[in-house]
């Protein structure tokens, strides 16, 4: 899939980034790299499927789409308690952005520089192929009917695009119902017997690519160019603290019996994340096996506040 929404064949940083030089330029290229190394250690693959974005999107869209201002849709709540889009908001140009400060915070939470200008290329490539939304859903809800703010011009017949998740788009048809909804109508979902119901949707192809590159690198520990594993340079070589080693290594020990997924004790990030993925999906487990995972996670990004919680929830 890869090699057909971005023409690389095999999977490595190194590729990743010589691609990025050509599309978007040396420049871009380097601050994508220093962001990416700013980002948790945890969350390596979305800085760089951010940076697979960026590399489908200017294809698509053009190294103008760098230089123009982004407009990003507000996501409020309506009177029935949905989420709908309540605006639109100047963020600026995507280049302004990417060159913003953004300290090295571990335990962050939230879309980091890289992340967030991922969607607005995924959202632009979006409105590029379709059409600039004119409400946002939540696909989660299972309702299918009355779900946007109907366009003040809106007639049976009538088709639009609604956005769910950035660079993703469902069509909503306008339709005429046989029976009233006053609740729907003072929501501004319908006018009358006049309303809309969700048809099919789709995902573009820049927010694939983001898709099938974080499924594709994140299988390990993911080095960056210049770094090699195991090297003075290898932030995944640093040593684990040893009684939080020792706990989460018990742990897994008492409740893992294929020891091959477990491996020796734990003493580097690497150990600790290698043996993650060896072991497996949480949700595949109990309950129980999501706060390690949360532990996990912590002890990699070097969260300690995070951590000490995880492991004070382990049984």
């Amino acid at each position: 899939m890869l090699s057909v929404l971005l023409g690389i064949s095999h999977v490595s940083t190194e590729n990743l980034f010589d691609l990025a030089s050509e599309v978007l330029g040396p420049s871009r290229t380097e601050r994508c790299l220093e962001l990416s190394r700013l980002a948790r250690l945890s969350r390596r693959w979305a800085a760089t499927a951010a940076v697979a974005e960026f590399i489908a999107g200017t294809r698509l869209l053009g190294q103008a789409w760098w230089e123009r201002p982004h407009l990003e849709m507000v996501i409020g709540k309506n009177l029935g308690g949905q989420r709908r889009m309540v605006g639109w908001e100047d963020r600026g140009t995507p280049d302004a952005y990417l060159a913003r400060p953004q300290p090295p915070e571990p335990g962050g939470r939230g879309p980091t520089i890289l992340e967030s200008v991922g969607y607005w290329i995924q959202d632009d490539a979006a409105d590029h192929l379709w059409g600039r939304p004119v409400d946002y859903v939540d696909l989660n809800d299972p309702a299918a009917e009355d779900r946007i703010l109907l366009p003040a011009d809106a007639k049976p017949g009538n088709r639009f695009v609604a956005s769910f998740d950035p660079g993703s788009r469902v069509w909503v048809d306008v339709v005429q119902w046989d029976q009233p909804d006053p609740r729907a109508e003072e929501r501004g979902h319908r006018r009358g017997l006049v309303g809309s119901k969700l048809a099919e949707h789709d995902i573009c192809d820049v927010s694939d690519a983001g898709w099938a590159w974080g499924v594709a690198i994140e299988v390990g520990p993911v080095h960056l160019p210049g770094e090699k594993a195991g090297g003075a340079n290898d932030p995944f070589a640093e040593q684990l603290d040893p009684g939080v080693a020792s706990q989460l290594w018990e742990w897994v020990t008492s409740h893992e019996v294929d020891a091959s997924k477990i491996g020796n004790p734990w003493r580097t990030k690497t150990d600790l994340w290698s043996a993650r993925f060896r072991l497996g999906l949480p949700w595949h487990r109990d309950g129980n096996w999501h706060v390690f995972d949360q532990a996990s996670r912590a002890a990699v990004d070097g969260d300690l506040t995070a951590l000490q919680d995880a492991i004070a929830k382990l049984r």
